[in-house]
């Protein structure tokens, strides 16, 4: 896997541009960085990116975001992960990180981009109950568990999956122990 300049493991987390779950990016954020592992952003344009009250000026659009430059991508959540879900660069990147072996990741709605972009066909899987019966559309089984590490049939890696905000630091810790 690439490491960082520093020598240490990388994710690049993906915000929707409005709508994100603060909660859910900022302890995903903080349980990663406490282990080590350096997180990049990306959002659909390098633009400021907004989470209710919380926002955060992305590195990378998407169309900048090199797979072959990280150890991992996680989808993160909020009412504006729909946004993601049919962005064909958003998918392009969740394929292109499982086709090399790296680790692919999801929390509360943004399991969902992960599922369109065919990754979790037979793989169980949690995320917003919202977003249960669309998961499961898309071939994945649906647990409801606070975190749902998983081997992707296609990847030596896993794929890991989270409930909500209130998981987001076990699903960060799950992350850094899986890259």
């Amino acid at each position: 896997m690439i490491a960082s300049p520093n020598g240490r493991k990388t994710v690049l987390l993906v915000l929707p541009q409005e709508g994100y779950d603060a909660g859910e990016f900022r302890y995903t954020w903080t349980s990663l960085r406490s282990r080590g592992i350096d997180c990049k952003v990306a959002s659909p344009v390098k633009d400021k990116a907004v989470g209710g009250i919380d926002f955060y000026y992305p590195e990378f659009a998407l169309d900048q975001a090199d797979s072959a430059a990280f150890d991992g991508v996680l989808f993160l959540g909020g009412p504006g992960a729909e946004q993601l879900w049919e962005n064909t660069q958003a998918q392009a990147l969740a394929k292109k990180m499982a086709a090399k072996g790296g680790l692919v990741g999801g929390i509360g709605r943004g399991v969902v981009t992960l599922g369109k972009a065919g990754l979790l066909k037979g793989v169980r899987v949690t995320g917003n109950p919202s977003c249960k019966e669309m998961l499961e559309k898309l071939g994945a089984r649906y647990s409801g568990s606070q975190v749902e590490p998983r081997w992707l049939r296609s990847n030596p890696k896993r794929v890991v999956t989270a409930f909500d905000a209130g998981a987001a630091i076990r699903f960060g810790q799950r992350v850094a122990r899986d890259l």
